[in-house]
């Protein structure tokens, strides 16, 4: 797909008026916005306005995270189809945010437009695009872009997706466009050529506030870093989040934040648990992209029992080790093997193959968790361990089941070198 025409609102909004999938503008709009969500940064830059700024700032993290939900719950070619509501949050952010007139003198004062007014601006084309897959408001959301690097960004979130040719009962071409990997384009990174500086210069002043609060921020920062560093996500931690009643909402930042950590912890405890539903979801909008992962996954271990074949034991103990970790990629190729074969074929896959490849890959983990780390660093290619790691990242992500790549990774590597792990596999896949 060539997106090099792309270059200002008119040529976006005509582009996306091709994609009759609401999916496209959902997950395309929810991007925009987490790109221009550092520009509130300015609510604390000024005396005027610095009162209403915690209150402001949560209203903002809970649209933004609202939209990026809601955009992941968008089956390719329907509608959403989970909790979250774009629109019930709109009102609150500006219900929340500095009087008009006092943005207005400020304005007048500094001849300048704060960066929380612009940002307020495309709110209710993101709500468009998310909530109801108006392609139109993509356009609409980009005309706050200020850089070529936003624009390039958006670019190549366009290249993902895949425009399917049909024809007309008249004959005439059409174009039907749908997400063949909506989770990997909303966990995928969000600043591919690298986060502007302009950028960068603004989410510090907002982390900077936030870490002098009062109240604890740490899941926020945590979130919106997870999100510029492209690392995997709890879906379901996401969706606790966005359910919390608005009462709560209202009882300002220590309140909710306090709910927010609860959460944190509750699901924390439950990291182990692969959601049955989540996986059913990413068995129908990611079928392409499951088989296509899970072929090169085996491939990768086919290689490195080759090469581990092929090594030479200098004593008996190497003997020993090699045979063992001979043994167990082995039988984690046959486990690949039954998880690839057990991919609905057609159709809405059901509740009962949902659960069958939740029981595999419960299986799978089981298998990487008696991984013999004895000599393991010296035997087991550590490029072939990155690779790995990174691949069952990937899965993870598309099943809805972050646990997958994070449980692999700590056995594979400890805690400290998973993330890196991934992030180096998402840009090798996401060039």
């Amino acid at each position: 797909m060539d997106t090099t025409a792309i270059t200002d609102a008119e040529t976006l909004a005509a582009e996306m008026e091709e994609y009759s999938s609401g999916s496209a503008a959902a997950v395309l709009g929810a991007r925009i916005g987490l790109r221009l969500l550092p520009r509130c940064h300015d609510v604390f830059a000024y005396e005027q306005v610095a009162r209403y700024a915690p209150g402001y700032v949560l209203a903002v993290f809970r649209y933004m995270l609202n939209a990026m939900v809601c955009a992941h719950s968008w089956s390719p070619d329907g509608t959403p189809t989970g909790p979250a509501d774009p629109f019930s949050t709109l009102d609150a952010v500006r219900s929340s945010a500095p009087p008009t007139d006092v943005a207005k003198a400020l304005i007048a004062e500094s001849g300048a437009t704060p960066g929380f007014v612009e940002f307020e601006t495309v709110l209710d084309s993101v709500t468009q695009a998310v909530g109801n897959g108006r392609s139109y408001a993509v356009g609409d959301a980009a005309r706050a872009f200020r850089s070529e690097s936003e624009w390039e960004a958006v670019r190549i979130d366009l290249a993902k997706l895949v425009v399917e040719q049909g024809r007309t009962r008249d004959g005439d071409s059409t174009s039907r466009a749908r997400i063949v990997r909506s989770s990997e384009i909303l966990t995928g990174p969000l600043w591919p050529e690298g986060m502007p500086e302009e950028v960068k210069l603004d989410w510090g002043r907002v982390r900077a506030a936030l870490d002098a609060d009062r109240a604890d921020w740490s899941f926020w920062i945590d979130w919106y870093e997870d999100v510029l560093a492209e690392r995997v996500r709890n879906w379901d931690l996401l969706e606790a989040i966005v359910q919390i009643p608005d009462e709560d909402w209202t009882k300002g930042p220590v309140h909710l934040n306090w709910i927010v950590a609860g959460l944190v912890e509750d699901h924390s405890r439950n990291a182990d648990e692969i959601p049955v539903n989540a996986v059913r979801r990413g068995l129908k909008d990611n079928r392409a992209s499951l088989e296509a992962q899970l072929c090169a996954l085996y491939l990768m271990i086919d290689e490195e029992i080759e090469r581990i074949r092929g090594m030479n034991p200098a004593d008996e103990f190497e003997t020993v080790q090699r045979e063992r970790q001979l043994d167990f990629f082995r039988r984690l190729l046959a486990a690949v093997a039954g998880l690839r074969d057990a991919l609905p074929q057609k159709g809405e896959p059901t509740l009962e193959e949902a659960q069958k490849v939740v029981g595999l890959l419960k299986t799978y983990l089981d298998l990487f968790r008696g991984w013999p780390r004895e000599n393991a660093n010296e035997l087991v290619d550590s490029t072939c361990r990155v690779a790995i790691v990174g691949v069952c990242a990937g899965l993870g992500g598309l099943l809805g089941a972050p646990v997958i790549g994070a449980s692999i990774g700590a056995t594979m590597f400890g805690g400290k070198k998973i993330v890196d792990a991934f992030a180096q596999v998402f840009k090798a896949n996401n060039p």
